[in-house]
């Protein structure tokens, strides 16, 4: 993909950028998990329930 004004290299950065987001997002949520499942905690801020 390319980008009219700047040509491709700022569509991969950002490309690598989301990537790194996302991997770094999936560590922290299976830890987040794992520790949730050991530790018995459970966080509810009222999002099931809409408030």
């Amino acid at each position: 993909m390319t980008n009219a004004l700047f040509g491709p290299a700022p569509i991969h950065k950002a490309e690598a950028l989301a990537k790194a987001i996302i991997a770094t997002v999936e560590k922290l949520t299976t830890a987040v998990r794992r520790l949730v499942r050991q530790t018995g905690f459970e966080m509810n801020y009222g999002i099931e329930d809409g408030g």
